[in-house]
């Protein structure tokens, strides 16, 4: 089978944007950040804010206020805050396709009642809605949020169902609007033939939203009439965590409404899932089974370890997605969870991980100053002409100079996949003497604030002694 990407043909769809937002006073020490970036992110025009505590608060221009008491700051009924939505939905246009964002971070202060009064919602009515929730920390509602996604989501299914915060910062919530905004414009769904697969568990489907990741055998399709070509020469491995990240979630997600095929339907994912980890490793030699140790990234040049390096990473994601579809498989539901367990497993794959959290928070040295200082970098290395005649030592475990690391043939293509600061430092040996350092409170914003206490004998190289901190640390 091959993995296709439906690709996105249609213009810009007419939609309105809802939020659905927890003002209630748990949310106070996260209130001044939320509102920064809601306000950055979400539509001004064609939208619908809700706040809520108590009582549901129609904001009219779309702009949250800093001071909380404004909008709420005391306890939590959602369900009042979803029927207000629904009243305003009813003066929308039948046709009118719908983005609803929840955010929360607390139960319902009713929690008996609430089975009731989900009851009374109205839900999507046969109207195109896309329902996103974002969850801060461990009291998020997971069970009620699940229950609205299913009363009201009937749009493309690969769309999380959850993104969680479990540390709200600033960064925390920078990163999950950055990641959810792609979200936030409808997909249009689309005619497809010859039918394909959407889900392992699912008959063919002859119609597929855009942007969505599908399993053909074809090498043509046809969609909306127009000839598509299917790649069959490779596997990207996105696509591959792409697909498996959508499997996971739609099945956590079945689980949760006790569906009683879910066990079935998870053994069916996993069986192909494992098919397509094979189909990648044949095709693009790599064993994706086979964990890449730090010992054997020191053995290899530094083009060879950005590659593994980035595999490594992506390793860890189809890690996550396999083993949480094996649980289900197993008969271990969401449902049997708490609330913030069964939030971590829906949310797989939208948490995002400590490395890329520590990428996204650089605030001194941006990503984008990186790119620039790389661009310069690499425009002097062009035009200089390095010897391989050198009086530098050659490292003890990688046994090599600084120089026969430039000269290799490679450098450039191996730069060019050094996406941030992290990277670089986890791939790129800086050879030389040692020295031991006695830092002071400053030096983090002044480097010359340090005091050299010895210096080595040997020549050393920054990645070996960077892995050999972390046996020691882990030790």
């Amino acid at each position: 089978m091959n993995i296709f990407h439906v690709p996105l043909i249609s213009q810009k769809i007419p939609q309105t944007f809802i939020s659905v937002i927890d003002a209630s006073g748990s949310m106070r020490p996260f209130w001044p950040s939320l509102v920064k970036h809601f306000n950055h992110y979400i539509p001004k025009e064609n939208a619908i804010t809700i706040t809520f505590d108590t009582t549901p608060y129609f904001v009219a221009d779309n702009i949250l206020s800093e001071d909380i008491f404004k909008h709420g700051g005391g306890g939590t009924n959602i369900t009042a805050a979803f029927e207000l939505m629904d009243q305003k939905i009813d003066k929308l246009s039948p046709n009118q396709m719908l983005t609803i964002l929840f955010v929360s971070d607390g139960q319902d202060n009713n929690i008996d009642s609430v089975e009731y009064r989900l009851k009374r919602l109205r839900g999507s009515k046969g109207r195109k809605v896309t329902f996103i929730c974002l969850g801060i920390q461990s009291q998020f509602p997971t069970f009620i949020s699940m229950q609205l996604r299913k009363l009201y989501h009937n749009g493309l299914l690969s769309v999380p169902a959850l993104y969680l915060i479990e540390y709200c910062s600033d960064v925390a919530l920078f990163n999950k609007f950055e990641s959810m905004k792609s979200h936030f414009v409808h997909k249009q769904l689309l005619s497809i033939s010859p039918p394909v697969i959407t889900f392992p568990w699912l008959p063919p489907q002859s119609q597929v939203y855009e942007r969505t990741w599908i399993l053909t055998s074809e090498k043509i399709l046809l969609i909306e009439g127009k000839e598509h070509t299917v790649d069959t020469s490779r596997v990207a491995i996105e696509s591959v965590i792409e697909m498996f990240r959508g499997y996971a979630q739609e099945l956590q997600m079945i689980s949760l409404m006790k569906n009683p095929e879910i066990t079935a339907y998870a053994g069916k994912a996993l069986k192909t899932m494992k098919s397509l980890m094979s189909q990648y490793s044949e095709r693009e030699k790599v064993d994706l089974n086979v964990w890449i140790d730090d010992s054997h990234l020191l053995k290899v040049k530094f083009y060879e370890r950005c590659k593994l390096h980035e595999l490594r990473h992506k390793q860890f994601r189809l890690k996550a997605f396999i083993e949480n579809v094996t649980e289900l498989a197993k008969g271990e539901e969401v449902k049997e969870l708490d609330e913030w367990e069964a939030a971590k497993k829906i949310g797989v794959g939208t948490i995002t991980g400590t490395y890329q959290q520590k990428v996204l928070s650089l605030k001194k040295f941006t990503i984008e100053k990186y790119e620039d200082v790389r661009k310069d970098f690499m425009k002097m290395y062009k035009k200089l002409k390095i010897s391989p005649e050198t009086d530098q030592g050659v490292a003890e475990v990688l046994k090599q100079t600084q120089k026969d690391v430039f000269l290799e043939p490679d450098f450039e293509k191996a730069l060019e996949l050094c996406e941030n600061q992290f990277d670089l430092a986890e791939t790129l040996p800086l050879i030389g003497i040692g020295l031991q350092l006695k830092r002071y409170s400053g030096s983090l914003e002044d480097p010359w604030m340090v005091a050299v206490k010895a210096v080595g004998r040997t020549t050393i190289d920054s990645l070996s002694l960077f892995h050999s901190c972390l046996l020691y640390t882990s030790d």
